[in-house]
């Protein structure tokens, strides 16, 4: 039998016009599929040549093979057979799974380097409930339910609070995923199918990836395996006991799956039309499924309702804000091109997306589109409808949401390496039976290579928190260092990282627990010989009278922002110091109340802890400029959601509606209390001049300019901010405010 063979299929009136043979060959096919996917990927070309290389490398053969796969032989089935008769014994197994379990384990803390921002969220909420319990449905202003939360914390009670405890419990749950994977998948599956699917799910580059950062998809994931085995076993088992017990399993993991996230929802709707296909015509058995879920769902329905859940959602709905049609089928360009070849350097970290190439690499890429091509030839099969309807409709957020997180459409992995499968079916076929094993197991360890490349290559580069400050929390990263290399040899200390921004991310709270007596309960106030304090660098006068001993670290050194950036102030404790810096950790343990809030920021318990802050300067200027900072971000928010993916600000520019009297007013006036009640720094002014800018106050923001200028320390970039002034609004005598 030759290589690259090729069957004529008449070709039917399904296109107007057309009735004639068309060759098919799959290694052909496969070939330009693989190499389009190669140039897509891996090289920067412009617009104009992706798009002509997309027309002349995927659209082209695609429509071809579309055409020549017309119709099928009605015998034949979707999961062919392709006499890949095989046994793996038991060592095999046991290697295969301690390999993949060392690339979930290996590079446990150095793979991310540091945690994101939504990480750092996890771990403050898991660290707080690990040390006072307290039932709460959803956690933090994404609103996201409780099941993780609970299961981080429990992780932390047991193991102790750190960076790599952070990282185990999706690790874990990542090497759960993979027998688990072998099992749901034999329960649909013939043995070879099932044991190459889990290979793919084992060793290859996204679910590899989805399991490196501590959210709740990890968990998500494998309760979705779980849900797919137990239906599985329940229609497999003969009615008595154990099919209904199978029922109640069944539907419990269905309910609790609205428990770890929003998109449970369409993993909830597969499991029902499943079930749905795979019962009898008489349906036995969907009434009591639906009851069930129905009943275990509804307190998260009523706990939902009490919430107010879904202010989040709705951000991020694109019915919820305005959108641009360029904007939106953009958003859907990226998700889809990532894919298979890739998305922009600027949203890899944050998407939590491929850093080289797509998702799935070339080879699995071009399996992917001649598995799209064998659905297509067995559209009369329910199997391949079945998987058509579920490739569409668990993309939906791609279509659906305003901005890219590949998060949303991990329930599609499962079907994306089905149809890979279904790929390699067709592509292998045609070869003589005794080369498929061989030619399956070089495109297999070929594939492995590259995601490998990927996995501990590109994304361990990009990880560097210094490539990515606006995800990851720089200034703690290398606060972290200075304080593990020179400082925690001295003992127990007090680390402060609560007053600077996102005070919710307890990343370097995890770093330090075990010699953080702020935190750890196994340290207290009288034991700490030295105190750190992450604050911004134009304070160092300030502070330096309080603290005569303190030790500068300039943590933003190297880029500066135009504030002028983080210190690290550290300082030993004296019996003149503890005063104060009982007040800050007062004022620390008070903002937990704060944000440990699911709702949007609550205006009225922030005001209420201002007594603990009263009085004490620097508290004061990082209560009033807190106040002042969320007041313009929610105010930016509520009148623009999802702001960074379109109208002016996809252009860099934030909406003008938003910049009016009403808005600032209470800014400016609260800023100007961080002035006065607490540090007269040149940083609090600077923000002054900025505002008086926008508000089209010129004279008021030279003024402030200057007085950021003239202040003890101006690491400010208020000289440049006088530059953007008219010289004529400079000369002219300041005339009345307009606020």
């Amino acid at each position: 039998m030759p290589i690259l063979p090729w069957k004529k299929i008449q070709f039917q009136n399904y296109f107007s016009g057309l009735n004639h043979s068309v060759p098919f060959y799959p290694w052909v096919c496969f070939l330009i599929f693989g190499i389009t996917n190669i140039l897509l990927s891996y090289f920067p070309f412009s617009l104009e040549s992706r798009l002509f290389l997309l027309i002349l490398g995927f659209s082209l053969p695609m429509f071809l093979s579309i055409l020549a796969s017309s119709s099928h032989e009605k015998k034949e089935k979707l999961f062919e057979d392709l006499n890949l008769s095989f046994s793996v014994p038991l060592w095999g197994w046991m290697i295969f799974f301690i390999f993949a379990l060392f690339l979930r384990l290996s590079h446990l803390t150095s793979m991310t380097q540091w945690p994101l921002y939504d990480e750092g969220m996890f771990a403050h909420f898991g660290l707080q409930l690990s040390q006072s319990w307290s039932f709460q449905p959803f956690y933090g202003p994404s609103q996201v339910p409780c099941l993780y939360f609970w299961i981080l914390a429990l992780a932390f009670k047991i193991l102790g609070p750190s960076l790599s405890s952070l990282w185990l419990v999706p690790a874990v749950l990542s090497c759960m995923t993979v027998p688990l994977v072998f099992l749901g998948a034999r329960q649909w599956m013939n043995n070879w199918v099932s044991t190459f699917l889990t290979w793919l799910w084992a060793f290859s580059f996204w679910p590899l990836y989805e399991g490196r950062f501590c959210v709740q998809y990890p968990l998500f994931v494998f309760w979705m395996w779980l849900g797919i085995y137990l239906l599985g076993l329940f229609l497999k088992t003969p009615q008595g006991i154990r099919k209904n017990i199978f029922l109640v399993l069944l539907s419990t993991i269905t309910a609790g799956g609205f428990y770890i996230s929003i998109s449970w929802f369409l993993v909830a709707f597969t499991l029902l039309g499943g079930l749905y296909l795979g019962l009898p015509k008489k349906k036995v058995g969907l009434g009591s499924y639906f009851l069930w879920t129905t009943l275990l769902s509804s307190p998260w329905v009523l706990m939902a309702y009490r919430e107010r859940f879904g202010a989040y959602v709705q951000g991020l709905w694109i019915f919820g804000a305005p959108i641009r049609l360029k904007d939106y089928l953009l958003n859907i360009a990226h998700y889809l091109s990532g894919i298979v070849w890739g998305i922009p350097k600027s949203f890899q970290v944050s998407s939590y997306g491929p850093h080289w190439g797509g998702l799935l690499n070339p080879l699995l890429g071009s399996l992917f589109f001649l598995g799209l091509i064998r659905i297509w030839s067995f559209r009369e099969n329910l199997g391949a409808r079945f998987l058509a309807v579920l490739l569409v409709f668990l993309l939906a957020p791609a279509f659906c949401t305003n901005n890219l997180e590949y998060y949303r459409i991990i329930q599609v992995l499962p079907v994306l390496l089905i149809v890979i499968i279904l790929g390699a079916i067709l592509l292998l076929r045609g070869l003589p039976q005794k080369y498929r094993g061989l030619v399956l197991a070089v495109l297999l360890i070929f594939s492995l290579a590259m995601d490998l490349y990927h996995l501990y290559g590109p994304c361990r580069c990009d990880a560097a928190p210094e490539l990515s400050p606006s995800l990851k929390s720089d200034s703690r990263f290398l606060a972290n260092e200075i304080l593990n290399r020179e400082i925690q040899p001295k003992g127990w200390g007090l680390v402060f990282d609560q007053f600077i921004d996102r005070p919710t991310d307890a990343s370097l709270a995890l770093a330090t627990y075990r010699f953080n007596a702020l935190i750890n309960p196994l340290g207290s106030f009288d034991q700490a010989r030295w105190m750190a304090v992450i604050a911004n660098i134009n304070y160092q006068p300030f502070l330096t009278k309080i603290f005569p001993s303190g030790k500068i670290y300039w943590l933003s050194k190297d880029s500066p922002p135009q504030d002028g950036g983080l210190m690290l102030f550290v300082a030993p404790l004296t019996q003149d110091s503890k005063p104060i810096l009982r007040r800050w950790v007062h004022a620390a343990n008070s903002l937990e109340g704060v944000y440990e809030l699911s709702s949007p920021w609550d205006w009225k318990s922030f005001e209420e802890i201002y007594p603990v802050f009263k009085d004490d300067r620097f508290l004061e200027s990082f209560f009033w400029m807190n106040l002042a900072d969320q007041r313009f971000t929610l105010g930016l928010a509520h009148g623009f959601i999802g702001m960074t993916n379109s109208f002016e600000a996809s252009n860099g520019r934030t909406p003008s509606i938003l910049f009016n009297e009403t808005f600032l007013k209470n800014i400016i006036e609260e800023t100007q209390n961080a002035a006065q009640r607490g540090y007269p720094a040149a940083n609090i002014y600077f923000r002054l001049g900025n505002l008086w800018y926008i508000a089209g106050d010129n004279p008021q923001a030279i003024k402030m300019y200057r007085r950021a200028i003239n202040a003890p320390l101006d690491f400010t970039q208020s000289k440049a901010g006088l530059l953007n002034i008219p010289v004529k609004a400079q000369s002219e005598h300041a005339t009345k405010s307009k606020f």
